[in-house]
């Protein structure tokens, strides 16, 4: 069935080494019984219970919305994402949102960005209006400094538990925050009033060629078409608080994320996810003016009128980065994040059910939406099951306020999410994803595989059992198929002596070693098979990284040879192994010692492809271009308008906590 009169007839398009730190390099937090879901109303698990704190400016209005976290040295790093400027009289107003929390304590230290202290406080003056608690800090002298430093505020709530708020500040007298984001505020006012259209449009420089074919991306050069949603009709589903990302007397950058209900001429009404940054400076004239802006937004996915064909499901307007999107080996259930939330569509049941959320129907929303996590899908099988990764800050449940790595696991018999182990780290949502992406995998005994700080680490889910192998990550001695269900490391670092390959799928393990005065690397997967290369010990140079190789090996999953390239009179110095082949260039030894080009040749695979998941586009004259998922014709929806299910059973781990120390 076709999404005719709601969205109109669609035509289809064409289509780290970050830094991080490890609060303790490991508290894994293993469930080993399942505790019993609830399906009753919205409580599938325990709610949100953190408080929020805005800044309020000196004619009242609101911005820097800070989020609380258990672990200190984790807050810090959030201080870049919020800036306080404080007025001339260094005092600031802060609102605490408490959603009912009781709050016993309230505190602060001051530090500069070196880490001296400034100066320290208790927070004892203060004003409640409902739900909310006003106070004001009034700052010493000790602030007269125009370098930022660091504000950490500690809420202590009535059971004893603490959250700790960190931002940057700075005095800055002279910026005139309160006019910077009074004229942010009505711009965006005009921005989502179509009568007030022209006068956002008018901050616009609009440039000849931009690309305005989607609603999800717009910036300040771009068509005023986009950049006030043509005719859809757009409300803010909430009071829009922006976080000051810095400051000086002509310009305030403001960064803001919320949702926005966007509704088509037929009344079909979506959800969408807005993230901007907008910077306000001055014109010649000293008035305020948009001197820069840049929107993504993206549709967050209710599985409501999802199909304009049976085999075409659209997500809508998507203007980020793609989420994460797996097909089983049966290519018949597709699981993929939308807006943080996992949804699965079963096709033999012709059935989208999603899998997990943060969100609740009984909140605003401001700290279930935070979002500042990244899932990642790890394994879904034939039988509808799901293993996932949750990477980033935990906003709700026995984890909130920290952040971390937590692995779950979605039982399609019996409708369930249960997370299965928890990891605390300090970090971004990127640095840990970045930190994890070599490996991490869950076997088809149950056992996670995580690849992190120079270690194999796995553990046994349920059970707790815990292991540790120091192993080289590079790409000189580890090798990891596409679906992460296949590895081979060399045992040992810098050895290249024995290979050992793990199939993680099927729980089976076998060691290769080379023979006397030889040396042994993984090259690559193509598919399952893995791609091996044999060398002399004397013929290899670690200064240069040259390793010629006198013979290729090709493996399958199971551990057998499959294919062999031994070159007569020649070598292989280089590889490249692409979805299909593995091209070679060849060379041959000189008397000297070194080697020289001689060709090249290649290896055709014979290993079949598992199936992946593809997106296409597809566009109408009120929605523009929008992504949706291609199902190939044995997972197609047999009516277009399949069962739609919210999974309320996603449980907490209530059982004891297995501890694992950090020593290597």
């Amino acid at each position: 069935m076709a999404r005719t009169g709601k969205r109109g007839k669609r035509a289809l398009g064409a289509l780290f080494a970050a830094v991080f730190f490890i609060t303790c390099l490991g508290t894994w937090c293993l469930s080993l019984r399942r505790a019993q879901g609830s399906r009753q109303g919205n409580s599938y698990w325990s709610e949100a219970v953190a408080p929020v704190i805005y800044m309020e400016t000196e004619s009242g209005a609101h911005y820097d919305c800070l989020m609380g976290f258990k672990d200190e040295s984790a807050a810090d790093l959030t201080a870049e994402r919020s800036l306080i400027a404080l007025p001339e009289s260094l005092a600031q107003k802060m609102v605490v949102e408490t959603y009912g929390s009781g709050i016993a304590d309230i505190r602060y230290d001051l530090r500069r960005a070196d880490g001296q202290l400034l100066e320290r406080g208790d927070v004892s003056d203060t004003s409640i209006d409902g739900t909310r608690i006003s106070f004001t800090v009034q700052f010493r002298d000790l602030m007269s400094s125009q370098e930022n430093s660091l504000l950490t505020l500690y809420l202590t709530l009535s059971d004893g538990s603490e959250y700790v708020y960190v931002t940057g500040i700075i005095p800055a007298p002279s910026s005139d925050i309160d006019a910077k984001l009074a004229y942010f505020n009505d711009f965006f006012d005009a921005v989502y009033d179509k009568s007030r259209s022209d006068e956002a449009a008018a901050q616009l420089y609009i440039v000849a060629g931009k690309d305005n074919s989607s609603f999800g991306n717009a910036t300040i050069n771009t068509s005023s078409e986009i950049l006030t949603w043509g005719t859809l009709k757009t409300v803010p589903t909430r009071e829009i608080i922006p976080s000051l990302q810095s400051i000086s007397d002509d310009e305030c950058e403001f960064h803001a994320r919320y949702p926005v209900l966007v509704t088509d001429s037929s009344g079909v009404s979506q959800t969408v996810m807005v993230e901007e940054t907008t910077t306000i400076g001055l014109d010649k004239s000293g008035n305020c003016q948009v001197d820069n802006y840049q929107r993504t937004a993206g549709e967050i996915f209710s599985g409501n009128d999802a199909f304009t064909d049976s085999r075409t499901l659209v997500l809508g307007i998507q203007g980020g980065a793609a989420e994460d999107m797996a097909v089983n080996p049966a290519g018949t259930d597709y699981f993929f994040f939308n807006a943080g939330n996992l949804w699965r569509y079963a096709s033999g049941e012709d059935r989208l059910v999603r899998v997990f959320s943060y969100a609740s129907n009984d909140s605003d929303g401001v700290r279930e939406e935070n979002q500042d996590y990244i899932g990642r899908i790890l394994r879904c099988g034939d039988d509808g099951d799901c293993w996932f990764a949750l990477m980033g800050y935990v906003s709700r449940g026995r984890h909130e306020g920290q952040t971390g790595l937590s692995v779950w696991h979605y039982s399609a018999s019996e409708d369930a999410s249960e997370e299965m182990l928890f990891f605390p780290i300090s970090g971004t949502a990127d640095e840990i994803a970045q930190q994890t992406r070599t490996l991490m995998s869950v076997g088809g005994d149950g056992v996670f595989y995580l690849g992190f700080d120079g270690q194999l680490v796995t553990v046994g889910t349920p059970g707790g059992e815990v292991s540790r192998e120091t192993v080289d990550f590079s790409g000189e001695s580890f090798a990891v198929s596409s679906d992460q269900t296949q590895i081979a490391y060399c045992v040992g670092t810098g050895q290249w002596k024995t290979l050992r390959v793990v199939n993680l799928a099927q729980a089976q393990a076998q060691e290769f070693t080379a023979p006397d005065g030889d040396c042994i690397r993984p090259l690559g997967y193509i598919g399952h098979d893995l791609v091996c290369g044999l060398a002399h010990r004397e013929d290899v140079n670690e200064a240069d990284g040259s390793f010629p190789m006198y013979r290729i090996l090709v493996v399958d999953d199971a551990g057998e040879e499959v294919t062999e390239y031994q070159p007569d009179g020649a070598y292989v110095l280089q590889v490249q192994i692409d979805a299909a082949r593995v091209l070679m260039s060849l060379g041959v030894k000189l008397p000297d010692g070194s080697f020289t080009g001689s060709g090249s040749d290649q290896l055709i695979s014979r290993s079949q492809t598992e199936p992946e998941v593809q997106t296409v586009t597809v566009t109408s004259e009120e929605w523009k271009k929008e992504t949706a998922i291609y199902l190939p014709k044995a997972a197609a929806s047999s009516s277009g308008s399949p069962q739609v299910d919210i999974v309320w059973n996603i449980t907490e781990n209530t059982d004891d906590l297995v501890q694992i120390s950090g020593d290597k």
